[in-house]
């Protein structure tokens, strides 16, 4: 069996049907991330930003999983590790977090 990991979602991304292209989470949370700004220029990506705050999901998942869901995509997305916060929890704890290569306007 495959590692899992978590991912952050943002944007059209934390959509049910876009997920499920790729896979089933087994658990999912509402989660945010300080210090990025969400962008939609297009393509929807993060963007650093001191004191900005982005809501999303978190979502268990495999390094195969996120390729399903982010390889038909037009622009091409890149894991990043970041720390984002589950809702009602204390402490950050780290996921990946997909965002484009592609140069922000």
């Amino acid at each position: 069996m495959a590692d899992t990991i978590w991912g952050f979602f943002y944007g059209g991304l934390i959509s049910p049907g876009v997920v499920a292209r790729g896979f089933s989470p087994k658990r999912k949370a509402t989660a945010s991330l300080t210090e990025y700004a969400l962008t939609i220029s297009p393509p929807v990506n993060l963007r650093p930003e001191p004191q900005a705050i982005v809501f999303g999901r978190q979502f268990e998942t495999t390094h195969a999983g996120l390729d399903r869901v982010y390889g038909p995509l037009a622009a091409k997305y890149l894991s990043y590790p970041v720390l984002a916060r589950q809702e009602g929890g204390r402490r950050p704890q780290p996921v990946g977090s997909i965002r484009t290569d592609r140069p922000q306007r």
